[in-house]
């Protein structure tokens, strides 16, 4: 199944169980307009063996990542339509593998309103991570399962690199040469001047969060799933 990479610039230090309780408690109210509940939820943690063991049931998920004393080391969100899976790979830079639609609905034909709760689910999902603490949240329109010469993770890392070590030009080419979808951060975000003008210019305000959060969709670069038109301006 196709995935679109997805990162999230933590300026401060937050474990991944930090991160789903504020995603779940944030998201909990989207079911509506999302349009298909992000009912499964499933944690992988480390065993006293040091071996990974995935928890897929919703219940005792919900337990662990409400559980202080447990390390959550990945957790999953998915529906019929939807599939999220969240790593925190340092204490900065957490990636989310944002997958799109399987096989199946593909073949037998993805309706306009299926499209759209994807695309809504990205925006809200954008939001909810720079709520939870995020300083910037951006997710690449290139289908990952293709072949390219950059590897999106190393990309990833030279942007937390450069948004750790305060170079905002560095930030900014790197971010650019991803050619992301969508690009989410505070009004305050410390990500330099210049990447504000070029989401100014780039791109269309998608969606307002609360505390001054911008959801920014850039006017051409989309995922497979969407048509290739100009994004929508939503309020």
């Amino acid at each position: 199944m196709s995935h679109y990479p997805m990162f999230a610039l933590l300026p401060r230090a937050l474990g991944a169980s930090d991160v789903a309780k504020d995603l779940l408690a944030g998201l909990g109210g989207e079911h509506d307009r999302l349009g298909a509940e992000l009912t499964e939820v499933a944690v992988e943690r480390s065993s006293d063996g040091g071996a990974a063991i995935i928890e897929c049931s919703p219940e005792r998920a919900r337990d662990l990542i409400a559980d202080p004393a447990r390390r959550v080391e990945r957790f999953f969100l998915s529906s019929p339509l939807h599939s999220i899976e969240f790593w925190l790979m340092s204490d900065d830079l957490l990636a989310i593998e944002f997958g799109d639609f399987d096989s199946e609905l593909y073949d037998s034909g993805l309706t306009e309103a299926m499209r759209e709760s994807k695309r809504q689910l990205a925006l809200t999902l954008h939001a909810e991570l720079v709520e939870a603490g995020a300083a910037l949240v951006y997710c690449e329109s290139s289908d990952d399962t293709s072949e390219t010469l950059d590897s999106p993770i190393e990309r990833a890392e030279r942007v937390a690199n450069a948004y750790a070590g305060g170079e905002p030009d560095v930030l900014l080419r790197e971010l650019r040469a991803g050619e992301p979808w969508l690009v989410a951060a505070r009004g305050d975000a410390a990500v330099g001047a210049g990447t504000r003008a070029w989401l100014q210019g780039s791109f269309l305000v998608a969606l307002e969060g609360r505390d001054g959060c911008l959801v920014f969709e850039h006017e051409r670069h989309r995922p497979l799933f969407l048509p290739m038109t100009a994004a929508r301006t939503r309020g």
